[in-house]
């Protein structure tokens, strides 16, 4: 696990796009503090961060107090339980739906983030 800062410049945007410090393995984040300067925030899964067209340097200091001891489980051995349905995103990504025990899941970046996204609508709306 390394802490890695993003120093992307983000450019044709129109807003300040963030740059956040994450606590990964490779291109999977399993934490982050928003800008950097908000306290740490664990994803309930891992994150694949695409890192095409962006920028990250590695900081020694975990002045964040990311834990660095994390236990990773192996993405190979963990399955979905309950029903699982798979849905193509609009870039042409497919992703897993998840709907076990009364909770949703998908394995894409924005419930990663939101605990929430489109594809799960989607779904739950044709069954209810």
């Amino acid at each position: 696990m390394k802490i890695m800062q993003e120093t992307t410049v983000w450019t044709g945007v129109e807003y300040r796009q963030p740059n956040h410090v994450y606590l990964m393995d490779g291109d999977k984040a399993y934490a982050y503090s928003p800008w950097g300067q908000g306290s740490v925030q664990y994803f309930q899964n891992p994150l694949y961060i695409n890192r095409k067209g962006r920028k990250f340097v590695e900081i020694k200091n975990n002045r964040w107090k990311f834990n660095l001891n994390l236990v990773v489980e192996k993405e190979e051995s963990k399955k979905p339980e309950g029903k699982v349905w798979t849905v193509i995103g609009s870039k042409g990504n497919q992703y897993s739906v998840n709907l076990s025990g009364g909770y949703w899941s998908c394995d894409c970046p924005g419930f990663g983030f939101r605990r929430k996204c489109r594809h799960v609508d989607e779904i739950a709306k044709t069954l209810a």
